[in-house]
């Protein structure tokens, strides 16, 4: 009798979680849209994606073209 209390607790509480948590959407961006975005006077002339520094995540770096307007 205990353990299907503890079990249908259990499952109460991951149905009660998952009601309230909203789909969490973590799209990744490209680079370039992201400067596009917070630069906008900048045009990307070229946009590198590798490992820098060895840590086994790749960072982005580029070469930008301001423009005065």
């Amino acid at each position: 009798m205990k353990g299907k209390f503890s079990s249908m607790a259990l499952l109460l509480s991951f149905a009660v979680f998952f009601a309230f948590t909203g789909s969490v959407s973590a799209a990744a961006k490209k680079p370039k849209d992201i400067l596009a975005e917070k630069y906008p006077n900048e045009v990307v002339k070229i946009v590198k994606t590798d490992d820098i520094n060895n840590d086994k995540k790749k960072e982005s770096f580029s070469l930008n073209q301001v423009i005065f307007i």
